[in-house]
C-alpha cells in the first residue's frame, strides 16, 4: 500500500472511496466551508493552473486549502494573477484524466497540480505529459513518476527514503553490517532494495534481507534468520594460534555432553554483529508490532525506518522498544524552520483546524508553480524549464529542490525519537546537503 507521512491519508482516501459509489451531496457544513476561491471566474486571471483531487475527501479538501494558502501568500513581481480551475477526480484514474481533460478544453492552463493517490497520477502523467502540460504530483509518493519530462513529484518515493537513510547509516554513524525486515509490497521492495544498493555502494554489507506480509502479526521467522545471519559473523571464542598449537600437538577435544534445555526458558545469545536493521515497515501498526520482537529476540543494532514511523502513536505506545530509532520522513509539522512554522500557524488562522501532509504539500506544490512563474516560466516550455532549476526554496514541508533530470524533491527530514518525543537531528548530525547523490 502507498504511504503518504505523517497520517492516514492513503488508508483514509482509500476507505472513503470504497464505502460510496458516488460522491454523496455536500453538507450544509461542507457548504459553508468552502472558500470562495473554488467558484471564483479564472477567465480573468494572468495565468491558470488547474487542479485534479479528490475534493469530497478531508486529504482532498487539505489539499485544496494548501494550494489556496500559497497562492494569497505569494506575489508574482509584475502584480499578475493566478486562477485555479478545480475538478473533482472522485479518486478514480480514469476520472482525474477526464477531468484533466475537461480543463484543458476550457481553458489554457500552464499546468496542472495533481492527483492525490498514485493510481490517479500515473494515467494523470501519462496523458498530461506527451501534451507537454507540467504536472506537479504532490502527494503521489510512487517510484517512477516523476520519470516523464514534464512530470514533477513533491513527495519522497519509498526508493529516495531508503537510499537516505542508508547514506546516513553509512556515512555518519559509521554502520558496516545491515540487515532489513520489510512489508513484501511495492513499498517495502522499493525502500529495501535502495537501502541495500546505497548502502552497499558506500561500502557497507547488507548481510540479510527479511520480507513479511501485510497484516502478518508473528514475525519470529525473519527474525531468526537475522539472528543466524548475526551469529554467523561472530569471532570465534579461542585464538587461531591456540587452534593451530591443538593441531600441531594432535591433541583430540571430546565436545561437551549435550544439556537439556526447555526452550522456553532458555536465554538467547544476544546479536551484536548487525550494526544497523532497518524495519521498513508500512504502517505505524506494524513497527509496534516488529519492535518488540526485534528486542525479544536479542538483536542489539540501530533500529533504522521511514516515514511509516512517523506517527505520535509510534512514540505514545512505542515504548522503549523504539527508542533512539532514526527514520527519514517528508513531513515535520514540529521542525525548527521558520518556513514550516509559518505555514502551520498561518493554515490554522486561515482555515481554523490544523494542517496535515496533504495541505503541507499541496501548499508547496503550489509554492513551487509560483517560484517558477516569477522566474520566468510563463508558459508551459519555460515553466517546465524553471521548475528544474528550483533550488533550496524554503516551503511548508521544508525545502524545494529540483534538478535538471531528476524531478523528484527529495529533501526529506531525519528524525530520532528521544525523550518520548519525535525529534529533528541536530545539524551536527545531518550530512551536508551536498555529500547526498
Amino acid at each position: 500500500m502507498e504511504r503518504f507521512p505523517n497520517g492516514y491519508l492513503e488508508p483514509l482516501v482509500r476507505r472513503q472511496l470504497l464505502s460510496r459509489t458516488k460522491a454523496p451531496e455536500p453538507t450544509l457544513v461542507d457548504k459553508i466551508a468552502e472558500p470562495e476561491e473554488v467558484e471564483e471566474d479564472p477567465s480573468k486571471a494572468t495565468y491558470r493552473i488547474g487542479i485534479v483531487a479528490p475534493l469530497e475527501t478531508p486529504a482532498g479538501r487539505s489539499l485544496r486549502d494548501g494550494i489556496l494558502l500559497a497562492r494569497e501568500r505569494f506575489t508574482l513581481p509584475k502584480g499578475e494573477t493566478i486562477g485555479l480551475i478545480f475538478q473533482d477526480s472522485e479518486g478514480s484514474p480514469i476520472r482525474a484524466v477526464k477531468a484533466a481533460e475537461r480543463i484543458i478544453e476550457n481553458y489554457d492552463v500552464l499546468a496542472i497540480i495533481g492527483a492525490l493517490r498514485s493510481e490517479e497520477t500515473l494515467p494523470l502523467a501519462a496523458h498530461l505529459s506527451p501534451q507537454k502540460i507540467p504536472l506537479i504530483a504532490p502527494t503521489a509518493s510512487e517510484d517512477e513518476i516523476a520519470s516523464l519530462p514534464y512530470v514533477f513529484q513533491m513527495n519522497a518515493t519509498p526508493g529516495a527514503q531508503g537510499r537516505r537513510i542508508a547514506d546516513y547509516a553509512v556515512r555518519e554513524l559509521g554502520l558496516r553490517t545491515l540487515a532489513s525486515v520489510s512489508s513484501r509490497d511495492k513499498y517495502g521492495d522499493r525502500l529495501a532494495k535502495e537501502f541495500t544498493a546505497r548502502a552497499e555502494e558506500l561500502g557497507g554489507e547488507v548481510v540479510v534481507q527479511e520480507w513479511y506480509e501485510p497484516g502478518a502479526t508473528d514475525y519470529r521467522g525473519q527474525f531468526n534468520r537475522i539472528r543466524d545471519a548475526g551469529l554467523a559473523l561472530h569471532m570465534p571464542n579461542i585464538l587461531e594460534t591456540e587452534v593451530d598449537s591443538l593441531i600441531r600437538n594432535g591433541i583430540h577435544v571430546e565436545p561437551p555432553p549435550p544439556v537439556p534445555v526447555d526452550p522456553d526458558t532458555v536465554q538467547q545469545e544476544p546479536v551484536e554483529t548487525v550494526d544497523g536493521l532497518l524495519v521498513g515497515a508500512s504502517t505505524y501498526e506494524d513497527v509496534l508490532l516488529i519492535t518488540p520482537q526485534v528486542a525479544s529476540s536479542q538483536i542489539n543494532a540501530q533500529l533504522l525506518g521511514s516515514d511509516g514511523w512517523n506517527y505520535p502513536e509510534v512514540v505514545q505506545d512505542g515504548g522503549s522498544y523504539v527508542n533512539n530509532a532514526i527514520f527519514v520522513a517528508k513531513y515535520n509539522e514540529m521542525s525548527d524552520l521558520e518556513s514550516v512554522q509559518d505555514f502551520v500557524n498561518l493554515y490554522r488562522g486561515r482555515f481554523g483546524r490544523d494542517q496535515d501532509t496533504a495541505s503541507a504539500l499541496g501548499h508547496d506544490a503550489m509554492l513551487a508553480v509560483l517560484e517558477a512563474i516569477a522566474a520566468g516560466g510563463t508558459e508551459r516550455p519555460t515553466l517546465q524549464e524553471k521548475l528544474q532549476t528550483l533550488t533550496d526554496i524554503p516551503g511548508a514541508t521544508g525545502r524545494i529542490t529540483f534538478r535538471p533530470g531528476d524531478r523528484e524533491n527529495a529533501w526529506m527530514y531525519l528524525l530520532s525519537i528521544r525523550r518520548g518525543r519525535i525529534q529533528t537531528l541536530s545539524f551536527d548530525e545531518v550530512p551536508e546537503e551536498k555529500d547526498l547523490e
